[in-house]
């Protein structure tokens, strides 16, 4: 949908012919039966998957070439600690919902990354309105998730994780020793300004 090839190809392609009606092709070079077709869907990563618009075929006068855009977006999760600094070494575990439904473990990056590929679409049909797909993050033994990601919103989604300093702790270090600093600076001036005791009176 994002205009990149997909990788691998769709396994199949369906067209739907004006004369012929429904053709499905394996192959993308050889023969198919003249006629004027809409594309409809193709087999992709074990998902049936439709074009993202309505794009036609036309072989009524001779070969065509024609580049088809099919309901499928990149994806990118990104994984960082408390101040925003990309995470390597979290295991992130996530669900393609495919039709059969697979879950695969990667690893973040030396840069949080990890590259999904293509999500294929999972809501809508014809129109996708949604590309799902589950995601849950495990690191230092604390799982985050999961999560729900729509890869036709945003093609990187963020998690942060429970790690590295953060400005709280920071801020509050600071804000004690302006505390103890005013208590100490009051102390001395109870001490200076205290008066003498007054001589007893005989």
């Amino acid at each position: 949908a994002r205009g990149n090839p997909l990788n691998p190809p769709p396994v199949s392609l369906t067209l739907q012919g004006q004369i012929n009606g429904p053709t499905t092709i394996t192959s993308y070079t050889g023969y198919v039966t003249a006629d004027y077709y809409t594309v409809t869907s193709a087999l992709w990563e074990s998902a049936i998957i439709p074009a993202n618009t309505a794009q036609t075929i036309d072989l009524t006068s001779g070969p065509s070439t024609a580049t088809i855009s099919l309901a499928a977006y990149p994806a990118t999760v990104h994984i960082t600690d408390n101040n925003n600094n990309p995470v390597s070494g979290a295991n992130i575990t996530i669900t393609f919902l495919n039709g059969t439904i697979t879950s695969k473990t990667f690893t973040s990056d030396s840069t949080g990354n990890v590259h999904l590929g293509d999500i294929p679409c999972s809501t809508g049909g014809a129109r996708c309105s949604a590309a799902s797909y589950g995601l849950t993050v495990n690191y230092h033994n604390q799982e985050y998730g999961p999560y729900s990601p729509d890869a036709t919103a945003t093609s990187t989604y963020a998690v942060q994780v429970n790690s590295g300093s953060t400005n709280t702790t920071t801020t509050t270090a600071v804000v004690l020793l302006v505390i103890f600093g005013i208590a100490f600076l009051l102390i001395l001036l109870a001490i200076r300004v205290r008066k003498p005791a007054a001589p007893p009176t005989i």
